[in-house]
């Protein structure tokens, strides 16, 4: 069994309160996904929420939905909105801080502003998406099982951590930790917590 998945299945069995979301063959088959996503996506599934407060959303409430439709869908009825490549381009999964985490047409992993719409980029592919938050979940829950008692946030949070979790994921996605792209972002929030 590839690493990831029992990585995941690990982060799924510590979050067991949580609904995991699993989504169909259909609903996936025709995006740019590798097996091992494919896998995750259909077999494993995916917990609702994870750290850091990445939610995902199931299939039945736009799981890998066409975003253009989910919006139009949630849009106010009577409400303009503007014909935008990114709501024929892309396909819903789920949340971060309010904004809007999607798959390209192309594979790419996009972080979606919830007002203008407009796009930052996440990562090359959902793959490398799922191994960055997964990572991330271990080492909290590493954490968690040797400082019962601990916080995470407080002790373990400093400059030597976050330039070891920056060059993790720069050695897997060099585009996903440059200035004003969702890692960073994800990153600055660690650091102010």
């Amino acid at each position: 069994m590839n690493q990831l998945i029992k990585d995941l299945i690990r982060v799924n069995e510590g979050k067991m309160r949580l609904k995991r979301y699993s989504y169909s063959e259909e609903r996936i088959n025709h995006l740019q996904l590798d097996d091992i996503s494919k896998e995750i996506l259909t077999k494993h599934g995916l917990v609702r929420q994870m750290s850091p407060f990445v939610s995902f959303l199931p299939e039945e409430k736009g799981g890998f939905e066409l975003f253009g439709d989910f919006i139009r869908r949630h849009a106010w009825e009577g409400e303009e909105l503007p014909d935008l490549e990114v709501f024929q381009n892309s396909y819903l999964f789920g949340q971060f801080n309010n904004w809007f985490l999607a798959l390209s047409k192309k594979g790419e992993v996009l972080y979606i502003d919830n007002e203008t719409f407009n796009t930052i980029y996440a990562n090359k592919d959902f793959l490398t998406f799922l191994t960055i938050l997964i990572k991330f979940n271990i080492m909290l829950e590493d954490y968690n099982e040797e400082n019962p008692d601990g916080d995470f946030w407080e002790d373990v949070i400093d400059e030597d951590w976050v330039q070891e979790f920056e060059d993790y994921i720069e050695e897997l996605d060099y585009e996903a930790v440059r200035n004003d792209v969702f890692w960073d972002e994800v990153i600055e929030m660690i650091q102010d917590n």
